[in-house]
């Protein structure tokens, strides 16, 4: 056929395809696609298709489907889908599920209320992202604050800003502040340091057999206390109640009045191993108080303090069921074995290596001023570490050797992934170091108002080395008027 007779043919065809109705063009099509051969058909499916026939299917289904199918999404998934075009980008900008699903999974605080714009969360996520980059980009401010010489292993004690150190068996100790470092002084004490606490007004020192308290203000001997037979391991105090308690070799504890170094209490049978860890608990009531003991063969034993009104009599009661749920979790004594506790509400993390066990301690009064510490769960947080530094209800903090570096890790205990990992400054003396946190609010997820400009300093003898969140660019521009 010649091409000006198949143009008019082709013409004519295609107007009296139009006045067919959509059954006659439907019957019309599938007849020709039979006369089709394998020629036609792949240009069909290879070219006209893919070219004619693409569905925007984001913006063509109900807004409703569109969020739930972005919030399975991850975050570079999501970053290409703003790309692809404006309409897409609208879309996603503009889903709100989305974003707080984002900002949850990088360590934010679950949204249960969206009452604001999507925007705001989009703007969390960004905000909080660059945050955790910068953050593992292992940034540091260090400061130079003392020339004492510490042999051998540190000990050392935090409380807020102000921080204690000394050389294990030393009798000289070092107060300083984290602003500050410079400022500190150096002491020489009447005893050796094996262990250390603090509160506002006192530094409680534990040597081979005797304890001591320092007043702060002053800084001379406040109280003496002696009544242990073997080394004392470990030591608290808490100057608003005026108790202080003390763990030993001799496998006892002992409690004690602060102003009089009277013995208040003194445990006989209930601790078998070494009393490595003691701490004094928040008040339970007006009236009551706790404390608690662990071991090195994992026991952790719970009493309770009762001062009787009107009085100086104190009576402490031991939480006798405390067993019955602490038989169930595998912490053997060989392993390194710790226990933190945090003050609201009383809850008790206890750690080995990878295995992180929580009990709570149940603030209901019953009978007797009796307590119950009730287990909750234990988590495994799938690596190793090698110190656990603190932990919250979203997050736990530990420090990881890896091919001979040193690390602080951040691990999401909800998601069950680590979500930072910030190489320490090097080089780093030998169990001469500490981490200290100077905030824990974060712990439980990061909101608006407790993004932290450090998330830690590493403390050692003679350096104060702190954690940077933000880069000199980002510092610089901040201050620029």
């Amino acid at each position: 056929m010649e091409s000006h007779d198949f143009s008019k043919w082709l013409n004519s065809t295609k107007e009296h395809f139009k006045t067919l109705n959509e059954a006659e063009k439907t019957q019309t099509l599938a007849e020709l696609l039979q006369l089709c051969g394998p020629e036609q058909l792949l240009f069909l499916t290879q070219t006209y298709l893919p070219l004619n026939c693409r569905i925007d299917f984001l913006t063509c289904l109900p807004n409703e489907i569109s969020e739930r199918i972005l919030c399975y999404l991850d975050v570079n998934s999501v970053h290409s889908c703003c790309l692809v075009s404006k309409s897409w980008n609208t879309c996603v900008s503009l889903c709100k599920k989305l974003w707080t699903d984002l900002v949850w999974h990088i360590g934010g605080a679950r949204q249960v209320v969206l009452n604001k714009p999507a925007r705001v969360y989009r703007n969390q996520f960004i905000r909080r992202r660059a945050f955790l980059a910068t953050s593992q980009q292992g940034l540091y401010e260090s400061k130079e604050y003392c020339q004492e010489n510490f042999d051998g292993f540190c000990v050392w004690s935090y409380r807020q800003d102000r921080f204690a150190v000394s050389g294990k068996g030393s009798q000289r100790v070092f107060l300083g502040t984290i602003d500050s470092p410079d400022d500190g002084v150096s002491v020489r004490l009447e005893c050796a340091v094996r262990a250390m606490a603090m509160d506002q007004q006192y530094l409680y020192i534990a040597s081979d057999t005797i304890a001591c308290a320092y007043d702060l203000q002053k800084f001379h001997l406040y109280q003496r206390f002696q009544g242990h037979v073997r080394c004392l391991l470990s030591i608290d105090g808490d100057s608003v109640s005026g108790l202080v308690v003390t763990g030993s070799a001799d496998c006892t504890v002992k409690l004690w009045n602060l102003h009089t170094a009277d013995i208040i209490f003194s445990s006989q049978l209930h601790h078998v191993g070494w009393v490595c860890h003691v701490k004094i608990l928040m008040d339970l009531n007006s009236s009551t108080q706790a404390f608690m003991a662990y071991d090195s063969n994992a026991y952790l034993s719970v009493w309770t303090v009762n001062k009787l009104e009107h009085s100086e009599v104190w009576t402490v009661q031991h939480v006798d069921d405390l067993l019955t749920d602490m038989k169930r979790i595998p912490l053997p004594a060989i392993d390194k074995c710790g226990f933190f506790v945090f003050q609201k509400p009383i809850d008790v993390y206890q750690t080995n290596f990878c295995i992180v066990a929580y009990y709570n301690l149940v603030l209901k009064h019953l009978e007797n001023h009796k307590y119950k510490l009730k287990f909750i769960k234990h988590i495994d947080i799938n690596h190793r570490f090698q110190d656990m530094l603190a932990i919250g209800d979203r997050f736990t903090m530990y420090t990881q050797v890896t091919l001979e570096k040193l690390s602080v890790c951040v691990y999401d205990l909800h998601g069950q992934r680590p979500l930072l990992k910030v190489p320490l400054p090097e080089p780093l003396p030998v169990g001469s170091w500490a981490v200290y946190l100077e905030k824990h609010d974060w712990l439980s997820g990061f909101t608006s108002t407790n993004l932290p400009n450090s998330l830690f300093c590493v403390l050692e003898p003679q350096n104060i080395h702190r954690h940077q969140t933000k880069s000199l660019h980002q510092v610089k521009r901040h201050h620029v008027p």
